[in-house]
């Protein structure tokens, strides 16, 4: 990441990168980026602008304990390390969970919470708070309330930025192990979509097939990995506009602000490209998969590029 490079060269041994790293936690200020990297930097080496450029460019990141009621850390226990609860009323079977993850976000805790609270009402079981920026809301597995409302109103309210993952019908029993894999799932979402505020579970299952098919190797699908990959931006940005505008040329092509014909020109490259049909449904389906595929692997590879850098 070039701008955490950057750093270390300013701060050299005053910059170092997550908090169990440092012999004394607290002499630093701790930030969080985009893609979930921890970094800290000794205060007496921050002057006051200096502190306040990284909150605004950072997620500020408190190495702090969380504050955990008994009930909420039954329920972290559950999830978390699959500890079962003892002594608590008998748990709802089924139940709704609702991940998030905050960035520079500069309230208080309990205040978030209580607005949350009131938001959901009567379906709201708990909060748990993972790290001070991320976290998981916890819902009886009913109600109708929108996370897209929660979204705008804690944006507005909070002064801050959030990013939520809603899962339904979420089964209490094994709860841990589904739980990591929604992490994982919220986690890849967030770092290939980073512009999108709202993801449902559901609608991540290409994202699931791409991320398990990327260990698979049984399968030859270079030729068409390498077609899609051929596509220039202009065509593949048209084709994904396409498809949010589920195959309606003429909103397509006012998203895109070009004529009709146009957009119904480039569908037809892709097509000759290719040798698949955008505007076909069965076609369309492996050019997304394909499509998300190449996204993923560009982005697996600058992981890896920069893990060995």
């Amino acid at each position: 990441m070039p701008i955490l490079d950057t750093l270390k060269r300013m701060y050299r041994d005053a910059f170092i990168e997550q908090p169990e790293s440092a012999e004394d936690p607290k002499a630093f200020d701790w930030f969080r980026t985009k893609d979930d990297r921890i970094f800290g930097i000794r205060r007496e080496h921050l002057s006051a602008n200096e502190r306040q450029l990284l909150k605004l460019t950072f997620t500020p990141y408190s190495i702090e304990p969380l504050n955990r009621t008994k009930k909420q850390q039954a329920w972290a226990n559950l999830l978390y390390d699959n500890v079962p609860p003892v002594n608590t009323p008998v748990l709802p079977q089924e139940i709704r969970l609702v991940y998030f993850v905050l960035h520079r976000f500069e309230d208080r805790h309990r205040n978030l919470n209580a607005a949350i609270k009131s938001f959901f009402n009567r379906s709201y079981l708990t909060t748990i708070w993972k790290t001070t920026s991320e976290g998981v809301i916890i819902l009886k597995n009913r109600g109708d309330r929108s996370c897209e409302e929660l979204i705008d109103l804690v944006t507005a309210d909070f002064y801050c930025d959030i990013m939520m993952l809603n899962v339904p019908d979420v089964v209490v029993s094994g709860l841990s192990e589904t739980s990591s894999r929604h992490r994982l799932l919220f986690q890849l979402a967030r770092h290939l979509f980073p512009n999108q505020k709202y993801f449902e579970y559901v609608h991540l299952f290409p994202l699931m097939l791409v991320h398990a098919f990327a260990d698979q190797s049984r399968f030859e699908i270079k030729e068409w990995r390498a077609r899609i990959g051929s596509l220039p931006p202009e065509l593949v940005q048209s084709i994904n506009v396409y498809f949010h505008h589920n195959f309606n040329l003429s909103t397509a092509a006012g998203a895109l602000y070009i004529h009709r014909n146009s957009l119904q020109y480039r569908l037809d490259r892709v097509h000759r490209m290719t040798g698949l049909d955008p505007k076909q449904f069965h076609d369309a389906v492996i050019i997304s998969l394909l499509l998300l595929n190449d996204h993923y692997e560009r982005w697996a590879a600058e992981q890896k590029k920069e893990s060995e850098s």
